[in-house]
């Protein structure tokens, strides 16, 4: 019964394809790898996260078209392959007519795929002309590299191209299919919004001005802090007071007593504040009593102008 529930409701979740889903399609990976082979990095992740999504559901993928594309404007947008290109003799995969002519850009950008959200939707469409300015890389990025990516204004998305490893290789705990939709997911998080965006932004440059602080250097050989610290810099896309009460957090609780908690979240408050009292103030109230919604604010606005101030180029905006 449980396993008839999970196939009905079929969900988006960290394993989205089963080794066996990998093993048993190769031939046909095969075939589409073949017709994927000229196009360019952007085009290829477009394509095999498009095809695997469709074949997951091969006979009931289909979820409607959008009243309103994520891209408006798309006139010069397009993708080399049409929805049709697909389709092989190996292939059970079952595509409407109506649908066959669309290109695999117009698929990201209008139509809707079962148990993909659609911020990964989004991402893959805002792909196409850098709207979001994704790096496609071909390898797991350490949390230290994503963390650079971001302070350069930038997403990732981890392509393996090698399908014959899909079956045996899990990326922290996600299929190959998952782990893309989840690169995806994070992207279109950071890129929506200009100012959530440049939030994030303010408080990585934080975190980049005590990257060689000697109190962090002793509280990395804690394999706890240690942790959720790179979760912190490389996978926890979500307000900067969010961010700095997280890490505030793991400083407590990894730390032997209150005093030298606090000693080293006051030496860092005051590097970020760089004289600002407001700011410094602020900060130390962090998950305390004290702190109110006049300091979230406070520090809200400062980090989103610390972003701003950081970022070396701003994408172009898409209407959303």
């Amino acid at each position: 019964m449980s396993f008839m529930l999970r196939i009905i409701k079929d969900r988006y979740r960290p394993v989205f394809c089963s080794d066996l889903f990998y093993l048993q399609n190769q031939n046909l990976f095969s075939e589409w790898n073949h017709r994927f082979k000229k196009l360019n990095s952007t085009e290829k992740v477009q394509s095999w996260v498009i095809a695997l999504s469709l074949l997951r559901r091969h006979d009931d993928w289909f979820g409607g078209l959008r009243k309103h594309p994520f891209v408006r404007s798309p006139q010069s947008l397009s993708h080399s392959l049409k929805l049709q290109d697909l389709e092989t003799k190996s292939s059970s995969l079952q595509i409407p007519e109506k649908l066959k002519s669309y290109n695999l850009f117009q698929v990201a950008n209008e139509v809707k795929i079962k148990a993909v959200p659609d911020s990964a939707l989004r991402s893959l469409a805002c792909l196409t002309n850098q709207t979001y300015p994704l790096e496609i890389i071909h390898h797991v990025p350490t949390p230290g590299e994503l963390l650079k990516f971001q302070l350069e204004d930038k997403r990732i998305i981890s392509f393996n191209e090698d399908f014959e490893t899909w079956a045996t290789t899990l990326y922290h705990g996600r299929d190959f299919l998952s782990f893309m939709i989840h690169d995806l997911i994070h992207a279109d998080h950071f890129f929506r919004s200009s100012t959530h965006r440049a939030g994030q932004l303010g408080f990585y440059q934080c975190v980049r001005m005590i990257l060689q602080d000697e109190d962090l250097q002793k509280l990395l050989k804690n394999s706890s802090f240690s942790e959720g610290f790179e979760y912190i810099i490389s996978d926890m896309n979500s307000h900067p007071i969010h961010l700095f009460k997280t890490l505030h957090a793991r400083i407590v609780h990894v730390s032997e007593n209150e005093l030298e908690a606090k000693s080293t979240w006051s030496n860092w408050t005051s590097v970020w504040s760089q004289g600002s009292f407001d700011i410094d103030s602020a900060l130390q109230k962090i998950n305390t009593q004290l702190f109110s919604d006049t300091e979230a604010l406070t520090i809200t606005e400062w980090c989103i102008a610390l972003g701003h101030n950081s970022r070396l180029g701003t994408p172009r905006t898409t209407e959303v």
